[in-house]
């Protein structure tokens, strides 16, 4: 099968393409950025915008089904009119190219985001209540493969709703809290009791292509998945986790979350009147020790084996990966620009 893959040169688009060139698929990377490391002779790699139809038809010859991933979602430093327009526009532009150019099947990766704050873990039937812009541009780009699927019965779509995916060649929340335990700068805050869901990279892909071409899921019309990997783990248990990985002694004391959130006050000032991503905030505070993250995955789980990698097993690869690796590595940058010029290759 011969499969397109937008944002292919990120970290989960990446580990899609190692995957499915490694199961005799032919992939093609679509992405902004160009890719790390050299490609296999299974994938081609296309630079372009997702804002740009023109470029994402051209991408479109050929193909027999899409992997759409390409998105802003980044805290600080991308505008509400940036995530409409790549998170949304991206995704019509997608399913307008899809259809001029006869390619029926689609996966299409959103996000745990939109379910907002809830009262209980959310199930894949819990109204969205989403409370970011990118939580907010996903629900929207949802209702976007809805319609694509309502215009033509042959359409398929599968979506994937995962949590916060993390995994070697990762720079995110994971990487930060590594390093800072690493550096020595991580200070435990209130009992962290706090449930956070998460999905290691191989066990989410592996698991969306299981379900998406060997299962044939949805077989017509559009379904919905939540993903996470089970059992969860509560805060402290992954900070411990990761200090045992790092061979570093666990931490026997914990500043109390009224004190913390007392010593951050002026950086939520500064942060308010610069718009700086400073790396210490009342909102860091909370997500880290007070906000549950459980999500229902069951439905999934269902339907698919065990996942390969424990959430602990996980840690201690990307613990493996940072010590030898990581650590050293550059981090690119790969918000997208606030404008697509079209000018450029993309």
């Amino acid at each position: 099968m011969n499969i397109l893959v937008t944002g292919g040169t990120g970290f989960v688009g990446s580990a899609f393409c190692h995957f499915l060139s490694s199961q005799g698929h032919c992939c093609t990377c679509f992405d902004l950025h160009e890719p790390s490391n050299e490609l296999n002779n299974k994938v081609k790699f296309i630079q372009g915008d997702v804002r740009n139809i023109a470029a994402l038809s051209k991408a479109m010859a050929g193909i027999d089904a899409v992997i759409h991933l390409a998105a802003a979602h980044h805290d600080f430093g991308i505008s509400e009119q940036t995530f409409q327009d790549v998170n949304v526009g991206g995704m019509t532009n997608v399913c307008d190219s899809m259809q001029q150019n006869g390619v029926k099947k689609l996966c299409f990766f959103s996000t745990v985001a939109l379910y907002g704050k809830q009262d209980s873990p959310p199930t894949e039937a819990t109204a969205p209540q989403p409370n970011s812009p990118y939580g907010a541009t996903k629900f929207a780009a949802e209702k976007v493969c809805i319609q694509w699927c309502e215009a033509d019965q042959a359409n398929q779509c599968l979506v994937m709703r995962p949590t916060v995916i993390f995994g070697p060649n990762s720079f995110a929340n994971m990487y930060s809290l590594i390093r800072q335990i690493d550096n020595g700068k991580f200070l435990q805050v209130g009992k962290m009791a706090n449930i956070k869901s998460l999905a290691y990279v191989d066990n989410i892909v592996a698991t969306s292509i299981d379900l998406w071409i060997t299962k044939n899921q949805p077989e017509q019309g559009i379904d919905f998945f939540n993903y996470v990997d089970v059992p969860d783990l509560c805060s402290r248990q992954i900070v411990e986790s990761v200090y045992l990985e790092l061979n570093r002694k666990k931490p026997s004391f914990s500043l109390p979350l009224w004190l913390a959130r007392l010593l951050v006050f002026p950086v939520d000032l500064l942060i308010k009147i610069t718009g700086k991503n400073l790396p210490i905030s009342s909102a860091r505070i909370n997500k880290l020790a007070v906000a549950n993250t459980q999500i229902d995955a069951s439905k999934v789980h269902e339907l698919v084996d065990p996942p390969a990698t424990s959430v602990t097993d996980g840690i201690q690869e990307m613990v493996k990966w940072y010590q030898s690796e990581g650590k050293t590595c550059s981090v690119l940058n790969r918000r997208p620009p606030s404008k697509f010029q079209a000018s450029s290759n993309a």
